[in-house]
């Protein structure tokens, strides 16, 4: 359960879930858990966690931005606001929207709606 959390308690919580609703299918037999439906499950909780935390701002609008900005910051691990910042600049210009006539939403506003919704964080 601890992999699949990857170091986050609500994500723990989802692969508890889903721990759980399998062990409920076998029964409780242990030796029975299809680990894989197990991680599968997590994956779509985790998933739909976050997209109902995104819900209404530019992180949900703009998902590949997002997966990208999120990725780079768990390599990174961005200490300061304006490092955030940059990864989204980074990632929006590498995806081509900072020549997108519709994509409207500057780097700091970006990074700023990640950390208010709870996407990604700043050490500082």
């Amino acid at each position: 359960m601890a992999s699949l959390s990857h170091g986050w308690p609500q994500h723990l919580h989802c692969a508890q879930v889903a721990m759980c609703r399998e062990l409920k299918r076998t029964g409780g037999v242990a030796r029975d858990v299809r680990v894989d439906k197990v991680g599968e499950e997590s994956d779509r909780r985790r998933g739909e966690y976050y997209a109902n935390r995104l819900d209404g701002s530019a992180p949900r609008d703009w998902p590949d931005l997002t997966t990208g900005v999120v990725r780079q910051a768990m390599r990174e691990r961005p200490p300061t606001f304006p490092a955030l910042t940059k990864i989204c600049r980074a990632e929006a210009e590498r995806l081509g929207l900072d020549e997108d006539p519709d994509f409207e939403v500057a780097p700091r506003e970006f990074a700023a709606a990640m950390v208010e919704k709870g996407g990604v964080g700043v050490r500082a």
